[in-house]
């Protein structure tokens, strides 16, 4: 199964046991209206709420006060060095990936941008990848969509480095708010 391609069904700020609240607010409470809950909370159409898209802003605007998000060369976002296990799936222009092509791959840094990762197979830049963390991961089983922005080989077991760039919104609001809470 490819799990960077399975939506996620309702939104990640819903809190229907705690008195139906939404967990995204800033300086407030927002308590959403049953048709609210039912076309945005709890549907897949989540991230079109309007309170979402603001809460998002705010999040971004706490960013660049604390200093997290910031011009550094060709990087819009800075690095957080990490060592975090996943599998990488290509994405082939002409049909579903192939199971048999998946590897595993480590991070080295995360940002609200992409990653840089290391592993021993060979994936050309330019590439779409699929990519789903481990159970070790703040965020298990968390998945998303990749391109190859850069490769370098490391050692002589061909072993290399690959710069990756988020291609799905999610992925970088995702690690944005990772980075934010810790």
């Amino acid at each position: 199964m490819d799990y960077a391609r399975v939506p996620i069904r309702e939104c990640p700020y819903w809190s229907p046991g705690c008195k139906q609240l939404c967990a995204l607010t800033v300086g407030g409470l927002y308590m959403p209206l049953a048709e609210h809950i039912q076309n945005f909370c709890r549907s897949r159409w989540w991230d079109k709420c309007p309170q979402y898209i603001r809460g998002c802003d705010a999040l971004l605007d706490l960013a660049w006060k604390r200093g997290l998000v910031m011009e550094r060369g060709q990087r819009r976002y800075p690095r957080v060095a990490t060592r975090q296990g996943l599998q990488l799936l290509p994405v082939p222009a002409d049909g579903p990936p192939a199971d048999a092509d998946r590897q595993t791959a480590w991070t080295l840094d995360l940002g609200q941008g992409g990653m840089r990762i290391e592993t021993p197979g060979n994936l050309p830049p330019g590439a779409q990848i699929s990519f789903i963390f481990g159970e070790d991961f703040p965020l298990p089983g968390f998945s998303g969509q990749a391109e190859i922005r850069w490769q370098r080989q490391v050692n002589q077991e061909g072993i290399c480095q690959y710069g990756l760039g988020f291609l799905d919104q999610k992925s970088g609001w995702a690690m944005r708010e990772l980075l934010l809470c810790n």
